[in-house]
């Protein structure tokens, strides 16, 4: 099928290269997060900045999640999200959860960071051997549960509350789920066609 050529075919374009390039990346996932997070970057920017974190407050936020955390944080905070990664014995679901979200509600990139937020997702589950084909397919799982609903789970982690979080962790387990049952239809009709 021939790409649509517009924002939106640019945009699910680069959706699927990240996807792709994500589940090439699970071992180095593992041990260099950040370097596979930049790696993914590489695919959705077009600027000079690729791969790179950003270095001013100025961010392409589609979502309009609101203000952004000033990029003097970001160093810490993406330190954190590494050890949080690697070290956390949290379950795999919650750590992807927290993931997502900070990837998101930092945008450490000038553009492209929410791509790279739900493939955390796929890189985290498959990293932690949850889904060590990387079949989930939890950003299908986001895409069903609709953009309004990201948003205000996204806006609820942003909150910080107690409820505000626990939304989003469920929203996040909710499109893993949904995901997992799409995985689980398409290997079905795989067996069926044999």
């Amino acid at each position: 099928m021939e790409p649509e050529v517009s924002p939106m075919g640019s945009l699910s374009d680069q959706g699927l290269l990240v996807t792709a390039e994500a589940d090439l990346q699970r071992l180095a996932f593992r041990t260099e997060p950040l370097k596979v997070l930049a790696r993914l970057h590489t695919f959705v920017s077009t600027d000079e900045e690729r791969g790179r974190p950003r270095t001013t407050n100025d961010v392409n936020d589609p979502l309009r999640l609101g203000s952004v955390p000033p990029h003097e944080v970001l160093q810490e905070r993406m330190s954190q999200l590494v050890d949080l990664v690697i070290e956390s014995k949290a379950s795999s679901i919650l750590v992807a959860a927290i993931a997502h979200a900070e990837l998101a509600t930092l945008r450490p990139f000038t553009q492209g960071s929410y791509l790279v937020a739900r493939a955390s997702t796929r890189l985290i589950l498959s990293a932690r051997d949850v889904d060590n084909d990387g079949l989930v397919m939890s950003e299908y799982g986001a895409f069903l549960l609709g953009r309004p609903a990201y948003v205000k789970a996204l806006t609820g982690y942003i909150s910080g509350t107690r409820e505000g979080v626990s939304a989003w962790v469920t929203w996040q387990g909710e499109a893993i789920r949904r995901g997992a049952e799409m995985a689980k239809e398409l290997a079905e009709m795989a067996d069926a066609k044999k």
